[in-house]
């Protein structure tokens, strides 16, 4: 994901172990510290934190951590890979030549049966504090005026099940937010499930998101603890994959309570009875364009020139039919190779999308993925 990408992989050069000492250099940090490390509100101000952001040492923030763990996780995160370490092992070889007075690599056994019964789920339910725009963020929510309204306007004359559709990429998730930023998010759970596949996990998740522990995660647990919470919206994210079996419990969720509403973000519908859909798609060549200039100026060098761009941003957002996450992702390029060579690039990876022969029209992107 953006986040984790390291600085080589974010400008499209060759990649090897050394990305992924980079990304495990974040995961350390953040396990350590509790805080994202180049996370921020979209793709292309991360990938611009990746580029040009040196994060503060952890025994900075944190004076109990051992300066040598600090040492190794900086080293990770250099931005050239030739001043990191060259793989996985030479981490380990160095976490050992320290001799941390904290772990002795020495005496870690294979887990026992009975570790093994204490279940971890397959996911790590992320149940966030709903921080929806980073503090200090710039970043501004662009065009949806129509599907921002649908959504408030449904929620505000009693509509209890909203699902809000959509390839992805297209906004589904930072449509929602910015609901509840406009709108307030008191005696709100959002509840992430990205990767969710099976119905315990999903159970699990939504068991989390209501602080309620692994053992009560049942459908009649959770029912009752709506009604003990008295939640004016529960926000199912990414319920994509569990859809097929999340469903019914929504449904009975739904109908079990009086006063919580349940807004779902998925590719497809819910498929439940009185549910009301928002989709969404592409954004308008206008809009998408604004979004790339915005986006694009975040990091680059010499952001005024890119006023005089309009017109190869406008092709930029066409060719990638106005998907959001796909034009901040090109905007993120820009930063460092401009706006012109982007669309050059584009329309060379993408030229499989120019009409065929005989053939006036050019297919979609979305329709042929």
């Amino acid at each position: 994901t953006p986040a984790y990408m390291s600085p080589e992989q974010a400008r499209a050069k060759p990649i090897d172990a050394r990305a992924d000492v980079f990304a495990l250099g974040i995961v350390l940090s953040e396990l350590i510290d509790g805080k994202p490390v180049f996370r921020r509100a979209t793709p292309a101000a991360t990938i611009g934190a990746i580029l040009t952001q040196k994060p503060e040492r952890v025994d900075r923030a944190n004076p109990g951590v051992p300066s040598w763990v600090a040492d190794v996780i900086e080293r990770c995160l250099e931005k050239s890979a030739d001043a990191r370490f060259a793989d996985g092992g030479e981490v380990l070889f160095a976490l050992e030549a320290w001799n941390s007075p904290m772990i002795d690599l020495s005496t870690l056994t294979q887990p026992t049966a009975a570790d093994r019964s204490i279940r971890a789920p397959s996911i790590a339910p992320s149940i966030r504090s709903l921080s929806l725009a980073p503090p200090g963020s710039s970043a501004r929510f662009v065009g949806r005026a129509e599907e921002r309204e649908r959504l408030r306007a449904g929620l505000v004359r009693g509509e209890r099940l909203v699902t809000v559709s959509g390839p992805s990429g297209v906004g589904k998730t930072r449509l929602v937010r910015q609901h509840l930023v406009d709108w307030g998010a008191e005696d709100t759970v959002l509840v992430e499930l990205a990767g969710v596949r099976t119905e315990e996990d999903f159970l699990l998740a939504c068991a989390l998101g209501l602080r309620l522990r692994e053992h009560d995660a049942t459908p009649e647990r959770l029912l009752a603890r709506l009604g003990e919470r008295r939640l004016r919206l529960v926000v199912l994210d990414g319920l994509d994959e569990a859809l097929p079996f999340a469903s019914p419990h929504v449904a009975g969720w739904r109908d079990g309570t009086t006063r919580t509403a349940f807004v779902i973000t998925s590719r497809a519908t819910a498929a439940i009875e009185g549910e009301l859909v928002v989709t969404l798609s592409g954004l308008p060549v206008r809009e998408a364009a604004e979004l790339f200039l915005e986006q694009a100026m975040v990091g680059a060098h010499d952001p005024v020139a890119l006023l005089d761009q309009g017109v190869t941003a406008a092709s930029i957002a066409e060719y990638l039919e106005g998907i959001p996450l796909a034009v901040e992702l090109a905007a993120a390029r820009a930063q460092t190779v401009g706006p012109e060579e982007v669309l050059a690039q584009i329309m060379h990876d993408l030229a499989w999308l120019e009409p065929e022969q005989g053939s006036a029209e050019r297919p979609g992107l979305t329709t042929v993925l």
